[in-house]
């Protein structure tokens, strides 16, 4: 500061300079020209005195010294370290829409008088909206727009007087980039995983700190730190959040990104699980698929079949569908779902197979199919329908016997030998009497009576395999009239076989009878081979049996050798044994002893003394 004495050119003798608030400012030196030495803002006087031709004159000046500060409201500035650096820092987080308070106080001087002036002001910047309020606008408030940079000034004037400060502002963000669908697959073998990255905004890699990652909720998903970002693996379906927290600046800098887990589920009218493989469907019958998104609501969902004509899916463009099986073979059902822009697929294997209670409808679509013969018949006797594995169980197995006795079953050439009949069935009482049968399915092994099981079966070529039924025992009527039965020798009759009775009375075209050799406990054979009118040879009679009435009768062409092993001693069970038989044809018949060659010739006259010897060689 520098004082004159005006109007006066003489010597001036220069008084003590003082300063009224010395908190405010404070002078130093002497003489015409001092320093002010500003120390706070607000307001002094600075008074001096000069002696002039003895007379004492007094000046003063008021000055003022203008002090900005800035305050951040939550305390988040980094203020200047010094002259060198009057800019004040601020950051602030990406996508916190509230902002932060930033106010400017000039120190000392009345708040009335001071004015602030802030630039830029919100609709000038990409980056920050920034609005002024308060007393002269003292206040501002900066509300990030964008992840960059931005320097924000304050210009605060009194008495014309201004002085500017700025603010270097951060607006600081982390993002992650990344697929919005992770399609879930419960097999092992699917990795079920992607990678998010972590990406910063306004602010350098190095900026960032204290990275980490979380799910919500963490059933659906669960996250790991990676290279650059993190891993996301799936563990069911739904939507799951992903948050990535970073430090930068001191503030916490938060990223999110929502994941859709797409897991398909079909599920049957119980509501299990269809697996890929194994499912199987009958002939005419149905079943509830019910497809959804595991933990999401809604889809578009479509349902094929390859090759077409094995099921058929009704209807096909909605959650549920039913499948039903009109063909017989196996298919593959594909569902594609759509889930917004996302789709995922799921394929199951669909076997259609026979079961009893479509058989009636199953024959009908054969039989509508044809071609039928003139007699209005499919297939024939040496050219059967092959019948597939027809499922049953112990309580409908005889409704096999309905469908191919009823129209049009009976009029159909059939083959069942693929059939096998459930286990537990102890009787087969009269159980395929009647059928148009050309093969015979397999039998259980608990079987114990096939009593008139297959007779009147005219078109029977053979009997089914006996050597698995150990329990069987009573087989009277079993094949009785089954016409086209011809070569039995490769056939046996299981052990527990106690009577035969009438078991093949009128197979006409019977040549050769199944062995006995192994029925050490059959006893009745009463009409066994009664008009058995082609059979040749006779099967060797076993020790145990008693009753051989009519065992014979009206085999025409019986002829050679007949074993007898039986020692019966009563004639009666003799009756008939070989009436009607040519004894001409016969060369021996061996009996065990003389009283069984007495009374088989009592009621078989026919045979000379010569023809019947004893003992059997």
């Amino acid at each position: 500061l520098s004082a004159e004495v005006q109007g006066y050119s003489g010597s001036v003798s220069w008084g003590t300079w003082g300063s009224e608030t010395t908190s405010v400012a404070t002078v130093t030196g002497s003489g015409s020209s001092v320093t002010l030495n500003a120390l706070a803002g607000g307001k002094t006087k600075i008074s001096v005195t000069a002696t002039v031709g003895g007379v004492t004159l007094s000046a003063e000046k008021e000055i003022y010294i203008l002090q900005l500060t800035l305050n951040c409201g939550d305390g988040s500035f980094t203020p200047p370290s010094g002259i060198a650096d009057p800019t004040y820092k601020l950051t602030l987080v990406s996508g916190d829409t509230a902002g932060t308070n930033v106010t400017a106080n000039l120190a000392g001087l009345p708040e009335a008088g001071v004015s602030y002036t802030w630039t830029p002001l919100t609709g000038t910047s990409t980056k920050l909206n920034v609005t002024a309020s308060g007393t002269g606008n003292k206040t501002a408030r900066l509300a990030p727009l964008a992840a960059g940079s931005e320097t924000v000034s304050v210009q605060a004037t009194y008495d014309g007087e201004s002085i500017t400060k700025s603010i270097n502002v951060t607006v600081a963000g982390i993002t992650l980039t990344g697929p919005s669908t992770l399609e879930y697959d419960s097999s092992p073998s699917a990795a079920n995983t992607l990678s998010l990255t972590l990406t910063p905004v306004g602010v350098g890699e190095s900026d960032l700190s204290d990275r980490s990652y979380s799910t919500d909720p963490t059933d659906v998903a669960s996250v790991a730190l990676g290279v650059g970002g993190c891993t996301v693996t799936a563990l069911k379906g739904g939507t799951v959040t992903v948050t990535a927290t970073a430090t930068a600046g001191g503030k916490t800098l938060t990223a999110t990104k929502d994941i859709t887990v797409l897991r398909l589920l079909v599920t049957d009218g119980a509501g299990n699980d269809v697996p890929a493989t194994g499912n199987s469907l009958t002939f005419g019958s149905t079943a509830t698929l019910t497809a959804a998104f595991e933990g999401l609501t809604g889809g578009d969902f479509s349902w094929t079949a390859i090759p077409a004509g094995i099921v058929s899916l009704t209807p096909a463009d909605e959650a549920s569908t039913t499948v039903s099986g009109v063909a017989l073979g196996t298919a593959t059902v594909t569902l594609t779902a759509n889930y917004g822009t996302a789709s995922s697929s799921k394929m199951m294997a669909f076997g259609v197979g026979l079961a009893v209670s479509g058989l009636t409808d199953y024959l009908q679509s054969l039989y509508d199919a044809g071609p039928l013969d003139a007699s209005g018949c499919l297939g024939s006797a040496d050219d059967p329908i092959v019948l597939p594995p027809i499922v049953t169980d112990i309580s409908n197995w005889t409704q096999i016997k309905t469908a191919l006795t009823s129209s049009p079953g009976n009029m159909i050439y059939v083959d069942l030998s693929a059939t096998q009949l459930p286990e537990g069935i102890t009787s087969m009482y009269h159980g395929f009497e009647g059928c148009r049968m050309v093969k015979a399915p397999q039998l259980p092994s608990t079987v114990t009576s096939m009593m008139g099981c297959f007779s009147g079966c005219f078109y029977l070529k053979e009997i089914p395999d006996l050597s698995a039924c150990t329990n069987l025992t009573n087989m009277e009527d079993c094949f009785s009239n089954c016409r086209s039965l011809t070569d039995l020798s490769g056939r046996m009759i299981p052990n527990k076989v106690t009577t035969l009775q009438g078991c093949f009375q009128s197979c006409y075209a019977l040549t050769n009878a199944p062995s006995l050799s192994a029925c050490t406990n059959l006893t009745n054979m009463k009409r066994c081979f009664d008009i058995c009118k082609s059979l040749t040879t006779a099967p060797v009679i076993p020790t145990s049996v008693t009753n051989m009435t009519e065992c014979f009768s009206s085999c025409d062409v019986l002829s050679g050798t007949v074993t007898i092993n039986a020692s019966i001693t009563d004639s009666y069970y003799w009756t008939d044994a070989f009436w009607n038989v040519d004894a001409s044809k016969i060369t021996t018949i061996y009996v065990p002893d003389a009283t069984t060659k007495a009374k088989l010739r009592e009621k078989n006259t026919q045979f000379s003394d010569e023809q019947v010897v004893f003992p059997v060689p």
